[in-house]
């Protein structure tokens, strides 16, 4: 296990990760009461990687923003260099966040992306020369990590693109 350090950092020079709007919607915006507390101080260190891509931490940030601190605190990742482990890193630091069905399943279709990729990377190459972060099927592992079964996973990603397709095409009464 790796220590990891708090740093003071301008939360202007953090960058929200775009993954994060497209998992959890417009999770930035924040009311009045959630600025008025980060103006007594953040209590949980925010998350990012190493180039201040914000891993977990995105309404913090725009409430420390909006409440006008000129630092906040932030745990560095230098080891999360990777864009896919960044991804899956994001959405295992949100794992407490309480989420709707449809936020559930965009997780869970990124996952079994990211864990189909991984797959991909390791075929033909030797056992030596990889590390697998998990084993068995991409998705299992994704529902797994989502906290649902395999077919609730797999039905929930194909009534999520059955809504992107309505809203796509403008459907609303779909």
């Amino acid at each position: 296990m790796t220590d990891y350090t708090v740093t003071q950092v301008d939360p202007d020079k953090l960058t929200p990760h775009p993954s994060n709007k497209t998992l959890y919607g417009d999770s930035t915006t924040v009311d009045e009461d959630f600025i008025d507390s980060i103006r007594g101080g953040i209590l949980e260190p925010l998350l990012a990687t190493a180039e201040m891509t914000v891993i977990s931490g995105h309404r913090r940030r725009e409430a420390a923003i909006k409440a006008g601190l000129s630092t906040v605190p932030v745990v560095i990742r230098p080891d999360l260099t990777d864009p896919l482990d960044i991804e899956e890193a994001l959405i295992l630091a949100n794992k407490q966040r309480v989420k709707d069905n449809l936020q559930k399943a965009r997780e869970f279709k990124r996952l079994q992306e990211i864990e189909s990729k991984r797959a991909h990377e390791r075929k033909g190459r030797t056992k030596k020369g990889v590390k697998s972060k998990a084993k068995g099927r991409a998705i299992d592992i994704a529902a797994a990590q989502v906290g649902m079964s395999r077919t609730t996973a797999t039905k929930a990603a194909k009534v999520l693109d059955e809504i992107d397709k309505a809203v796509e095409s403008g459907d609303k009464s779909k």
